[in-house]
């Protein structure tokens, strides 16, 4: 069975159990009672823009999640694929896609992380749209060796916006 994680950015849950871990370091990690040790759970993200934002100190929001995802593979969760759906920077800003893949890669080496534009990955004109679909930066950030390994197809080789 497959189950679907979804954290709509779910950090305030997190952030307690790792706030936890950093003051008790010994601590024993418990699955989370929302899961088993039998199921196979796919991790869904989506909007972190704002915990991307530099000097914002709001990135620890996100690290608490992944930090929650690492404890509960630690203690036998089955967590087989996460999945971002977009909106990772605000205006496709360097800065914040280098903060999400600096949080991001330690976590990618290990599970399949795939990466989705959302409407903020891309530069906009001065109406307000996106004058052209070819601005994201995704291809630049958000290749992780071990998801790319398991993608069958591209429309577009490499153009992740184009799985």
């Amino acid at each position: 069975m497959l189950s679907i994680i979804g954290c709509l950015f779910a950090s305030s849950c997190y952030s307690a159990i790792v706030a936890e871990v950093q003051i008790d370091p010994v601590r024993e990690f418990v699955l989370d009672k929302h899961l088993n040790r039998t199921s196979e759970y796919f991790v869904v993200f989506g909007d972190i823009q704002e915990y991307t934002k530099p000097n914002e100190n709001l990135i620890q929001y996100y690290d608490s999640s992944i930090n929650w995802i690492f404890e509960q593979i630690k203690v036998g969760a089955n967590i087989v694929n996460i999945l971002l759906t977009g909106d990772i920077t605000n205006d496709n800003d360097d800065a914040q896609w280098q903060m999400f893949v600096n949080s991001t890669e330690v976590l990618a080496k290990d599970i399949p992380y795939f990466v989705c534009t959302g409407n903020h990955d891309y530069t906009w004109d001065n109406q307000q749209t996106v004058f052209d679909r070819s601005t994201t930066k995704i291809n630049e950030y958000a290749h992780f060796q071990l998801s790319d390994s398991k993608i069958v197809e591209y429309y577009s080789r490499s153009s992740l916006e184009n799985l």
